[in-house]
């Protein structure tokens, strides 16, 4: 069993795509027998037997992973920007790619880079190999972004900007569980 937190900046029952992502992943994993918290900035407290928090003293529980989804919002960014000072790895979920000096401290310091889309792949190629950056792409791992219809609300052309492919879920959470689990193993 692995101890993993996630980070995002609002959970679920609110609606959007970061919400329902990280909620379908934390779910998943929570139904794979680990053991799965949310650091959010707003919530409605635990949901679906999910634990979520606010509370910034559930970084002293000893994580075996950190799930970082995006940056540029404020809870994700007090994590990126404190990578160094914790006491476990991170995973950085590339969702917008951002140039802000926040969000590439996340891609310097995070251990893992997750991409799903050609966009997040070029943001990570075009980065690498700079100072302060080399070797960024050999710790990317392949996030599959797959969307749950029910779930997805966005504006219209959102796929086609972003490149997924798919109008019907294909084991999103399951695949991107898969390849969150095989980080380990990294």
């Amino acid at each position: 069993m692995k101890n993993i937190l996630f980070v995002v900046h609002r959970y679920a029952p609110f609606p959007g795509g970061s919400e329902n992502h990280t909620r379908d992943l934390a779910e998943e994993t929570l139904k794979r027998g680990h053991r799965v918290a949310v650091f959010t900035g707003e919530h409605q407290g635990d949901w679906n037997g999910v634990h979520v928090t606010s509370d910034t003293a559930v970084f002293n529980y000893p994580w075996d992973l950190v799930v970082v989804h995006g940056g540029d919002v404020g809870i994700q960014n007090l994590v990126l920007s404190n990578i160094k000072q914790l006491p476990y790895p991170v995973l950085y979920l590339l969702i917008k790619p951002s140039e802000s000096p926040v969000c590439m401290q996340g891609l310097r310091d995070a251990r893992w880079i997750g991409c799903g889309t050609p966009q997040d792949w070029e943001h990570v190629k075009k980065h690498d190999g700079r100072v302060f950056y080399d070797g960024l792409i050999r710790k990317c791992v392949n996030i599959n972004l797959s969307l749950n219809e029910a779930h997805a609300v966005g504006l219209p052309g959102f796929r086609e900007k972003y490149g997924i492919k798919t109008k019907k879920r294909r084991e999103g959470a399951v695949c991107s569980k898969n390849t969150i689990l095989k980080v380990f193993q990294k």
